[in-house]
């Protein structure tokens, strides 16, 4: 799947921000689940989510990568 993010995005991961994580969690944004690690959300309010059992990416407009989300730690 591919999302368009728009010029900007925000990256939350579970270990690193867990405040803000458990906020997402609370309000629905984010599924309960131990094999969601964190969300990125871009220009608007969309959030996906990042699960171990998938690859996430995040590309530039010509489709080279430009970060690559992995469950750290």
């Amino acid at each position: 799947m591919n999302f368009s993010l728009g010029n900007s995005y925000t990256i939350i991961m579970k270990n690193n921000h867990p405040e803000k994580f458990k906020e997402a969690q609370d309000t629905g944004q984010v599924m309960v689940d131990d094999c969601i690690y964190g969300y990125v959300s871009g220009e608007g309010a969309k959030i996906h989510q990042l699960s171990d059992k998938q690859h996430a990416y995040i590309m530039t407009e010509n489709g080279n990568t430009f970060d690559c989300l992995t469950k750290k730690g």
